[in-house]
């Protein structure tokens, strides 16, 4: 970094001189600040404003200028490193940059060193350095600062979960224009967290976030979403199957991971339900079938939608909960975009039978983060139903472009048939009907489709399954 200070700093001098004698020709209305032309000088030969895109020029600038004890060029040296752009990508150097400049108060390199440790990018993710970072520069008026605070406090990440004081952040971003702040207020009122939905507002914010660029928008008044969460919400919130059961309530429940493997080994068959961030009302159930066996004390978790496998989880038991091993938390080239990394479970013994109660914390491959928290509800399967018959295990890539392998499993020998649906339920292909034997089988499908969301059906005999896909 040293030799490149040097080099850069002959350049420097030039350019000081050059701008020396172009402000001769200015008129004498103000001094000029050389730092500042400086600056706009590297970042028109970055974007290529009015001139040919020149890397290495805006690089040597910022060097120099960082050298000079410029937070501004320190925090555009910083994103260059992190990036890559027209240099080798350096996240050491990235993140020293982004450190030096937000000591020196420069709230954009605070922002952008709290979203290295939000996201795990060049380091080790960290909400709670992510939310110090976030708060810090809220607090010096940054509404980048005021969005990554108020997100990580409504979501819980690396702060105490906490809704009223999200909407302090996100009102104090919104309140400078901030599209991300505006849109998680239409969310806060659309949704009712606290019990406190109000359409009327959570529409008026997406108005606002609409206007001022939110790249959602669209999707949200495209599928009518706001229709949606206003009938969820006139629902009773006791009609979720296990509430009615007495087994649960809208309160998530406690843990202490007491279930033994012994009680856990076997076939289990019930309902998931997803809480909110705060773990007070529960905003989805599904059906699941989970399987699970054990070798070594070593647990392999099978989870099944619609006769789907969706996920396999191998854990081991640390005492307070299971955790995922190390090499085998996901597959990458699996079409689910999420995996189990810890879960926890509790038996209930009663007269009636036994209620295994799972707590799973799952991860998402999109947001790079923890979903929303999640409990099951099982009852175990006595008789032999460990055999599915019909489980797509593998599809591959997803997103597609005009081939898609598809791998999946049948209890017996049987005619399938392969068919794709577009979103509106109308079959865009059925290209493939064969006789596959008992077990795995796999299938290679050729097919050109417009891009969007569609769902690939295995049919068989009796039963079928299915999956989304995406044409890219």
């Amino acid at each position: 970094m040293k030799k490149s200070i040097i080099r850069s700093g002959i350049i420097g001098i030039l350019i000081i001189f050059l701008l020396g004698l172009i402000s001769t020709n200015l008129s004498a209305q103000a001094p000029v600040d050389s730092t500042e032309v400086l600056l706009k000088i590297a970042k028109k030969s970055q974007s290529g404003i009015n001139c040919n895109v020149n890397l290495k020029k805006a690089f040597k600038i910022y060097n120099y200028l960082a050298a000079k004890g410029s937070p501004k060029a320190m925090n555009e040296l910083a994103k260059m490193y992190r990036d890559g752009e027209g240099i080798t990508q350096n996240y050491k150097y990235a993140i020293g940059f982004f450190t030096q400049a937000s000591d020196l108060g420069n709230s954009f390199a605070t922002c952008n060193l709290a979203l290295m440790y939000h996201k795990g990018e060049g380091v080790k993710q960290n909400f709670a350095k992510a939310f110090i970072l976030y708060d810090k520069a809220a607090q010096a008026g940054e509404p980048r600062g005021c969005y990554g605070a108020g997100y990580l406090t409504y979501k819980g990440f690396g702060v105490k979960q906490n809704y009223s004081k999200a909407v302090e952040y996100f009102n104090a971003g919104a309140a400078k224009g901030n599209p991300d702040c505006e849109y998680m207020l239409a969310c806060y009122h659309l949704i009712g967290h606290d019990n406190k939905q109000n359409l009327d507002k959570g529409k008026e914010y997406l108005e606002k976030s609409m206007k001022h660029g939110h790249g959602w928008i669209e999707d949200i008044t495209k599928f009518n979403v706001v229709d949606s969460l206003k009938q969820g919400a006139l629902k009773d919130s006791k009609r979720w199957t296990d509430v009615k059961k007495g087994k649960i309530n809208n309160n998530k429940r406690q843990f202490t991971n007491s279930a033994s493997e012994s009680d856990l080994q076997g076939n289990w068959v019930g309902k998931v339900y997803t809480y909110d961030w705060s773990g007070i009302k529960i905003e989805k159930e599904q059906d699941v079938k989970i399987k699970m066996s054990f070798q070594n004390q070593i647990m392999e978790l099978q989870w099944f939608e619609n006769n789907n496998l969706i996920t396999t989880y191998m854990a081991e038991n640390s005492g307070k909960q299971w955790k995922a091993l190390k090499d085998k938390q996901f597959d990458k080239n699996s079409s689910n975009k999420w995996f189990i990394f810890r879960s926890r479970y509790d038996m209930v013994k009663t007269n009636k039978g036994e209620t295994l109660y799972a707590d799973f914390q799952k991860f998402s491959l999109i947001t790079h983060e923890p979903s929303q928290p999640t409990i099951a509800v099982l009852e175990r399967v006595n008789n032999d139903t460990s055999e599915t018959p019909i489980a797509i295990t593998r599809i591959f890539p997803n997103p597609f472009s005009n081939e898609i392998y598809t791998e999946f499993s049948i209890d017996s020998n049987q005619k399938i048939s392969v068919e794709i649906y577009d979103i509106k339920g109308l079959k865009v292909y059925s290209g493939i009907t064969n006789n596959y034997m008992k077990g795995s089988n796999a299938v290679t499908i050729k097919v050109n489709l417009p891009k969007g969301n569609y769902t690939l059906y295995v049919k068989g005999d009796n039963y079928s399954c299915s999956q989304n896909i995406i044409r890219k």
